[in-house]
């Protein structure tokens, strides 16, 4: 498949265009696709690219809640940059300035040092590389060569600016935008529902939670639920509660719940080093968020007024019990983080930090 994709669409045989329009519908919606490509390839515009795009349009991917909202956003405001996305290395021909986010492997090298004769800039976007989801990958910090190719850095954590630190290299750390607009309605119901949304591989460090939620349940007689917002098939067991996560209903999913939780273990160097995403998703939606943070969270989230940070047992009975027992608690705390992130983590203005940035490096 990769074949099709390097070769100029108008030197495709039908076979080949067929094959391509396949792979693509696999990734993306094909209007929006070609209505991008459209836009570009008769703009006069600086042209602007993000990529490689490696997974379905259709789950909660890279371009899903980083690349598509901002794509739109520059497209839709700007009058000096036009948006693109690519999906290979030998596509960033084609731009200005090209925006690696999170994938790259071996053949970028070589076609980026050309590009940069030509006075093609380069910035890479490591959202939570070297969590690369393609076999063939790299990882940022055990690549150097990579990282002194490019113009700037967009980071995603404040462990990322730290690693950036040996290299004389501009970067900034930008948030992912919110996208999910479902949120709590705060109604009284005689359940509360506590809710992590994540891959199951991920979930061993919920199992803490266990024995907790079910002590609380037991001493506030609350009918309790801990729902496993997961990709596994659906199924229940005692106050667990696992629901097949589906891209059509994960934002009422989390509009149905009561609080969020999220466990990020303190000694693991990859998930410390992973963005707030996760919190943001559920602030949007309006939960109050127990969570064990990164040091990402730890700028999003305003401990006691906009969530709570528990790092101990004690902490976690502490703070959940508080807010199963209160409804107004978990009123005023999802309010108050629904409200912060709304302000702040708007599409409109994570694309402007991502503009002024570019506008950076170009003065440069």
């Amino acid at each position: 498949m990769r074949f099709w994709i390097l070769r100029k669409t108008l030197n495709y045989t039908k076979k080949e265009k067929f094959f391509r329009i396949i792979y693509i519908a696999t990734r993306i919606s094909l209007l929006w696709y070609f209505s991008v490509k459209i836009r570009n390839k008769f703009t006069r515009k600086i042209k602007i690219g993000f990529g490689p795009i490696v997974r379905d349009r259709y789950d909660l991917s890279v371009q899903k809640w980083r690349v598509d909202p901002i794509v739109d956003q520059i497209n839709k405001t700007s009058s000096k940059y036009s948006a693109d996305i690519f999906f290979e290395p030998q596509e960033l021909a084609k731009f200005d300035i090209s925006i690696i986010v999170k994938e790259f492997n071996s053949e970028y090298y070589p076609i980026i040092e050309q590009q940069k004769k030509q006075g093609k800039m380069f910035i890479f976007d490591i959202v939570d590389n070297p969590a690369c989801t393609e076999e063939s990958s790299l990882k940022y910090h055990e690549n150097p060569d990579f990282i002194r190719l490019m113009d700037g850095i967009i980071a995603s954590s404040p462990l990322h600016v730290k690693d950036m630190e040996p290299f004389d290299k501009s970067v900034v750390l930008i948030e992912h935008p919110i996208i999910n607009k479902a949120h709590c309605r705060y109604k009284r119901r005689k359940h509360l529902t506590v809710i992590w949304q994540g891959y199951i591989g991920n979930s061993g460090c919920m199992k803490k939670l266990r024995p907790i939620l079910k002590r609380i349940q037991e001493e506030t007689q609350r009918d309790i639920k801990f729902v496993y917002s997961t990709n596994c098939e659906s199924r229940t067991e005692g106050i667990i509660r696992y629901v097949k996560w589906k891209f059509h209903h994960w934002q009422k999913m989390l509009a149905q719940a009561d609080i969020g939780v999220v466990i990020k273990p303190q000694q693991d160097k990859w998930q410390q080093r992973k963005c707030s995403n996760k919190v943001v998703t559920y602030m949007v939606a309006g939960l109050p968020v127990v969570c064990t943070p990164t040091e990402s969270d730890k700028l999003v989230i305003q401990h006691g007024k906009t969530g709570y940070f528990a790092y101990t047992d004690q902490e976690w009975y502490r703070y959940l019990k508080e807010l199963i027992e209160n409804p107004e608690l978990r009123s005023v705390v999802g309010k108050a983080a629904r409200t912060y992130v709304m302000d702040n983590f708007n599409v409109k203005k994570i694309t402007d930090k991502y503009i002024t940035f570019i506008e950076q490096l170009r003065a440069q």
